[in-house]
């Protein structure tokens, strides 16, 4: 490839694109059987840095480099489809979200038309957000992690693109050290690994690396005096090398999509199967075997075409469905959203995207495409100023889905409820209070949450409080939480300060399941409570209750309200019960839990027996009262344990379980 055909076209690489957008397909539609499809992210991240890379690196060997006209090529290649995609997403969003939602896709439409949608979710990343399922921009994180690179990158080329040796030990540098930090911070804080720009930045630069060494490489490796000789961009490896490199990369790629999941520590040194596949495929060329028979192939190459825009489509689609239909909806249903987004993708293709990249970059042109983007994230940040306009709705509909997501404080979130990220050493010394009969409150996210109701139950009962709860950290002792590898030692720590303080109430909650799970293992298992028994009674505690699961519904109880409210063509106020989804599912591991107490010889305290009955469960504590029960499928809100609470003391509990007269303060009845 001479200097002025540098950016000659090669079909191979949009039927690699191809490649990456089936996976992300998969991953997203049938997580099932493409558990680790996510990585077709990884394998454009290459492929982006292998052209625009070649392109600023072409542009600088003919002495044409200009940072305007390659900022106005990037706007005319990104802008438009995405600029379409918010504007539509958005007025989905705009009849469908609860305005708490739609306040926070506001939020998403103005970080993804700034491009930093990847620090924005960093920010908002935690167990008590939003499900990523219920976030239609949520994909775009990756473009933001594009456009933040390009912003650095072709001010780094055109510093080191002289000397071609020193400038290929200042990018190996920078991509090794952005390696280093992704593997540290893997394991560290995986969020920040996904979402930092300087964790993911490797990925982009070793495409950039490999147009570099395959163009300079006599300048590099040879004699200094070819320095300005610009070799050919394609290998000089023999054929049979460079077919067995395109066959070795697609096996990595496929290797990693299907055998590493959403609970393995990615990126890390996982990402990097990927990458050297991505690398393998582009270094062997379009003579190679595979990137010839398949890659070139018509199909591949068309759906390469228009992967950008089915990247951009397929997500929020699929989200909209989600929300539509309450769950997870049936696997057609799913396949026909797919097939939809593709079909938009190759009508945004046609006659948006194509157009305008392949027409005249004039400074109007490119400023209305621009103007067009800033609209759509000005509208976003009105959304979000605006709280998203509740007044959509009636006022009933607004007080019953009035639901604030940052609910989680009361639950004293990183000081007594520990994030995955934070181990036993973050809990505060207000976890524990000074105060006699204590009631010790141990377990996950589902503990944390009935925090409120017992300091409502302080002042006509009179006891202290001790909190200690972490995200996905049920009080089993004796097992292993792979999401969750600070779950062992703080229980140890937990177990530890109960031989301490000797409470009088141990109360243990989690989100109890009978059985091992596909992504806790055996962390969840009620039946394997032994353990942690045994230790309890060691440790001097007589009373100890196991409280059962709240309810959990298929949606969000203030999603299931708002449909109740629409699909009635009444518009009647929505019923004070209903059956969740997952009713059947509901009884049987509360019963399941009712005989894991029996045979502990512990007492048990059923939350479903509390906010249920035959009718259903509750979805607000009372008729007349806008108080919902959950902020989202099962966590309740301090209302509801309140309500949980007051039942349960009412009814015996604190009677029943505090030992009379052992250190018992003057609340005690």
């Amino acid at each position: 490839m001479t200097a002025a055909a540098s950016e000659r076209y090669r079909p191979d690489i949009d039927g690699l694109r191809a490649v990456a957008i089936l996976l992300v397909l998969g991953f997203h539609g049938f997580p099932e059987s493409v558990p680790g499809g996510f990585v077709g992210v990884d394998v454009f991240f290459v492929i982006s840095g292998y052209l625009i890379g070649g392109i600023l690196l072409a542009s600088l060997d003919q002495g044409r480099f200009s940072l305007r006209e390659f900022y106005s090529r990037r706007i005319k290649r990104i802008f438009p489809a995405l600029t379409l995609v918010l504007i539509v997403g958005y007025v989905l969003g705009w009849h469908i979200l609860l305005a708490e939602e739609l306040k926070q896709l506001g939020r998403d439409v103005f970080a993804s038309a700034a491009f930093v949608a990847n620090l924005s979710l960093w920010a908002q990343s935690g167990y008590f957000d939003r499900a990523v399922e219920t976030k239609p921009f949520l994909h775009l994180w990756s473009l933001g992690i594009e456009e933040q690179f390009y912003i650095v990158w072709p001010l780094l080329l055109h510093a080191v693109w002289r000397n071609k040796r020193a400038g290929a030990v200042v990018l190996v540098t920078v991509t090794l050290a952005s390696l280093a930090y992704c593997m540290y911070a893997t394991g560290a804080d995986r969020t920040a690994a996904f979402y930092s720009p300087l964790s993911r930045c490797w990925e982009l630069a070793s495409g950039t690396l490999l147009f570099y060494f395959l163009r300079y490489r006599q300048a590099i490796f040879g004699d200094a005096s070819a320095a300005d000789r610009i070799e050919t961009t394609q290998s000089d490896a023999p054929p049979l090398a460079r077919h067995a490199a395109s066959i070795a990369g697609i096996l990595l790629i496929a290797a990693t999509a299907r055998l590493i999941g959403k609970s393995d520590p990615f990126p890390g040194w996982l990402a990097t199967l990927p990458v050297a596949g991505s690398l393998l495929i582009i270094w062997a060329g379009p003579a190679a075997v595979l990137n010839r028979a398949v890659l070139m192939s018509r199909p591949f190459v068309a759906l390469g075409l228009i992967s950008y825009s089915t990247y951009l489509w397929h997500w929020p689609l699929l989200v909209y469905l989600r929300i539509a239909h309450g769950g997870e909806p049936p696997a057609g249903q799913r396949a026909a959203i797919i097939g939809l987004s593709l079909v938009l993708a190759a009508l945004t293709y046609k006659l948006v995207e194509n157009p305008i990249r392949t027409g005249p970059t004039r400074v109007k042109r490119v400023l209305a495409i621009a103007a067009a983007l800033a609209f759509a994230g000005a509208v976003g940040l009105a959304t979000f100023t605006f709280n998203g306009f509740p007044q959509r709705y009636p006022e009933l509909i607004r007080k019953l889905t009035d639901v604030n997501f940052s609910i989680a404080n009361e639950s004293r979130g990183n000081r007594c409820f520990m994030s995955p990220e934070q181990d036993a050493s973050k809990f505060a010394p207000e976890c524990l209070e000074d105060k006699r009969p204590l009631v010790f409150l141990w377990g996950d996210s589902h503990a944390a949450t009935m925090y409120p109701g017992l300091k409502a139950m302080q002042a006509k009962y009179g006891f202290g409080v001790a909190q200690y709860t972490s995200s996905a950290c049920p009080p089993i002792l004796g097992t292993e939480n792979p999401p969750r590898p600070f779950c062992p030692e703080i229980n140890a720590f937990v177990i530890e300060k109960i031989r301490t303080v000797k409470p009088d109430l141990v109360l243990l909650e989690a989100g109890w399941f009978t059985g091992s799970t596909k992504d806790f293992g055996n962390a969840y298992d009620g039946n394997l409570l032994d353990l942690t028994v045994q230790n309890l009674k060691a440790a001097g505690v007589t009373n100890i209750v196991i409280i059962g699961t709240s309810p959990f519904w298929q949606d969000s109880v203030q999603r299931i309200l708002l449909n109740a409210w629409q699909s009635d063509p009444m518009h009647r106020t929505p019923p004070l019960r209903m059956k969740p989804g997952t009713w059947d599912a509901m009884v049987q591991y509360d019963a399941s839990m009712r005989v894991v107490a029996a045979r502990l010889g512990v007492e048990f305290l059923s939350v479903k027996d509390i906010l249920c009955n035959t009718d259903g469960c509750l979805t607000r504590v009372a008729e007349d009262k806008p108080d919902i029960v959950s902020f989202d499928s099962s966590h309740l809100t301090p209302r509801a344990a309140e309500y949980v609470m007051q039942n349960a003391f009412d009814n015996g509990l604190h009677g029943k379980l505090l030992r009379p007269g052992s250190s018992a303060g003057d609340g005690a009845p």
